[in-house]
């Protein structure tokens, strides 16, 4: 397995335990980013510079991105993965960017065999001055197809629910690194 922990614009396969539908097409292999995103069924490599909508959305693998961008794990933070029958948590605990290496982001995607997709942050440092490429939140259907949804508003933030309650979903997991 690709180590993600201590590494720059890399990413690694995982199986996940159960079929995740995505856009209607059953995938079970993602590969994870040190950037922020996760692609399913393919890997499309570790692009950094999200060139706004344009890239998002002309994608050649379907999409989840929590948090893309210029991400950096070289000098702080870890990539975690918690799964269990009917859920994956992908934890990117800590991470640095490359503008800002020592400076912390924390952030999550769940993905459950229900569909649903949640996002979560915790600790994420002002994105203007720590970030020197774009920033793109939101699900693409990839293929080319156009088909995306950038998320803007309504994204469910985890600042509010208490650490402990975010931790947890990291406890037992796998740290890549």
């Amino acid at each position: 397995m690709t180590q993600l922990t201590g590494a720059n614009d890399e990413t690694t396969y995982v199986s996940l335990d159960f079929d995740f539908d995505f856009f209607g097409i059953d995938c079970r292999n993602i590969f994870i980013s040190t950037n922020g995103h996760i692609n399913l069924g393919a890997d499309v490599g570790t692009a950094y510079n999200p060139n706004g909508a344009t890239d998002f959305i002309n994608v050649s693998s379907p999409m989840i991105a929590p948090f893309w961008s210029d991400m950096d794990l070289t000098n702080r933070g870890s990539v975690f993965l918690n799964q269990s029958e009917d859920r994956a948590v992908i934890t990117w605990d800590g991470i640095g960017s490359f503008l800002a290496p020592n400076v912390s982001f924390t952030f999550q995607a769940q993905l459950m065999a229900n569909k649903r997709i949640i996002f979560g942050y915790n600790g994420v440092a002002d994105t203007v001055s720590n970030l020197d490429e774009d920033l793109v939140v939101g699900l693409s259907r990839g293929f080319g197809t156009g088909e995306a949804v950038r998320i803007v508003i309504g994204v469910i933030c985890m600042i509010g629910l208490g650490w402990q309650q975010w931790k947890r979903q990291t406890e037992n997991s796998v740290e890549f690194g």
